[in-house]
């Protein structure tokens, strides 16, 4: 079985998308050089839920989950005669649906504030219900 769920001694194929080498003592730490580990998703890095809905079947390291997200992401439409950017007129949205390792009790994990782009806040949404 290739990939992030590997059972060998030692992490391989760590060319494969967003993997790391955790320690085989804690999930939430590096392996050492060399050292036996088991290969997860990184921390903030996309994963896919092998079952639909179950945030642990993601394949992320020790202390996160595998969390789907929906939102927004706008695109500045350039106004070379303006000479700026700024009108919301300008701006192109694009739907986005992407699943995340995130650690489920940071407020800037759930925020998506790792995500490169213009992200509009207040679209995201997840099928998590958070607390506080």
């Amino acid at each position: 079985m290739q990939g992030r769920l590997a059972h060998r001694p030692v992490c391989w194929n760590l060319q494969a998308k967003n993997l790391k080498c955790y320690s085989l003592g804690d999930y939430s730490k590096h392996a050492g050089k060399g050292a036996p580990g088991r290969c997860f998703v990184a921390h903030q890095k996309e994963c896919a839920q092998e079952t639909s809905g179950d945030e642990s079947s993601g394949g992320c390291r020790g202390n996160t989950v595998c969390r789907k997200f929906r939102y927004q992401i706008y695109q500045l439409i350039p106004q070379p005669s303006r000479g700026y950017y700024a009108y919301p007129k300008d701006k192109l949205y694009h739907d986005k649906e992407r699943s995340y390792c995130i650690d489920p009790q940071s407020a800037a994990d759930n925020a998506l504030n790792f995500v490169s782009g213009e992200i509009v806040t207040s679209s995201i949404t997840t099928d998590v219900r958070l607390v506080d």
